[in-house]
């Protein structure tokens, strides 16, 4: 492990440590959980339909929930 000297200002430090010090933007912390909530919500609802494709009933009626649920949270990470 490397060990910086406190009195070591972070301007004189090298590229490569100076990079691996910085914080990740919060945009892209806000993108990566939109995006996996949308993807587990879509498996959340996409595999009932998938194990059990004899109840067409059950896909007409979560349907408009589903298309709802993805409009919102895509709209809702364009957002963030």
């Amino acid at each position: 492990m490397l060990k910086i000297k406190n009195d070591v200002k972070r301007k004189n430090l090298p590229q490569a440590i100076s990079e691996h010090l910085d914080l990740v933007p919060v945009g892209d912390i806000k993108a990566v959980i939109s995006l996996f909530t949308f993807l587990v919500l879509d498996l959340i609802c996409a595999v009932p339909i998938v194990a059990d494709p004899f109840i067409k009933e059950f896909l007409f009626l979560i349907a408009p929930f589903l298309i709802f649920i993805n409009i919102l949270i895509s709209g809702l990470s364009f957002l963030l």
